[in-house]
């Protein structure tokens, strides 16, 4: 019964995705690229919710608070240079 009633919710957020990626780049917030301090963060949560028309903070039918995480670039573990310099020590 749980995933009858999930479809239209998950048919209606790819919905929104599709809107995401065929827009063109002009019509899309930026991308958040790391790094960013708090204030900057939620500047493009509150973008970024507007353009796909959702709240920053959803509550599901649980009571779960689900807070939107905007698309963006980071970079995830160390880059050669600190490779190489923790190498060293």
């Amino acid at each position: 019964m749980r995933l009858i009633r999930s479809i239209p919710i998950a048919l209606a957020l790819l919905a929104k995705v599709a809107v995401i990626t065929t827009a063109s780049a002009a019509e899309r917030p930026p991308l958040a690229t790391a790094p960013f301090d708090a204030e900057k963060a939620r500047t493009f949560q509150q973008k970024w919710a507007s353009h796909i028309d959702r709240p920053v903070v959803h509550t599901n039918s649980l009571g779960m608070k689900l807070t939107l995480i905007p698309p963006g670039e980071f970079t995830m573990g160390r880059t050669e240079e600190q490779f190489r310099e923790l190498m060293r020590v």
